[in-house]
């Protein structure tokens, strides 16, 4: 975790302690999000500050370019982290309001033949740049990424999420396990 700066960092950091043991800690969302805020404090207010409703209420307001979604995402973490210290009685600070989720308006887009082979010529076409290692993967992994996508339907976190253990290559099965229902995909050959 990097160094946090504001003026309760020490309760942060208990709270990320106590989301750990718990089990309920998740680094790539939670952690950039709460050390976003605290920088943030850290930055527009005086160093030693205690966390105050202003400070809240500033980072968590909707910014111009977020959905109600992408807000609530964002100031999750911080709604969670106030809750703990209130429990606690180490805070008056009020949870921010939360935003009503709009409803989805996605329509797919079907692709059409000639799509379909430019996207896998690309995809197939990828050059490592320089000898990176991370290019070089890269090229391997994206045709096959896609290539899954398109074959199984299976949503991109769905796929992102798989381990080795999870495919059968034998039996042309792939298990799901990290959602309520486990799919299982055959005739994959």
């Amino acid at each position: 975790m990097s160094k946090l700066r504001s003026g309760f960092s020490e309760l942060i950091e208990r709270f990320i302690n106590y989301r750990k043991a718990s089990g309920s800690w998740n680094e790539p969302n939670y952690g950039l999000n709460i050390r976003l805020f605290d920088n943030f404090c850290s930055d527009n207010y005086h160093p030693y500050a205690e966390m105050t409703q202003d400070m809240v209420d500033k980072w968590c307001a909707k910014r111009s370019t977020e959905t109600n979604r992408s807000n609530e995402t964002r100031t999750q973490i911080i709604r969670i982290f106030i809750d703990y210290l209130r429990r606690r009685g180490l805070t008056d600070v009020e949870q921010p309001t939360k935003f009503k989720a709009e409803p989805l308006k996605y329509t797919p887009y079907a692709f059409d033949d000639d799509e379909l082979k430019n996207f896998f010529r690309v995809c197939d076409s990828i050059k490592p740049y320089l000898g990176r290692r991370a290019t070089e993967i890269r090229r391997l992994t994206v045709p096959v990424f896609f290539r899954l996508l398109y074959s199984t339907g299976m949503r991109t976190t769905e796929a992102r999420l798989l381990k080795r253990e999870n495919v059968d290559l034998a039996h042309g099965i792939i298990d799901i396990p990290k959602f309520p229902l486990k799919l299982a995909y055959t005739n994959l050959r």
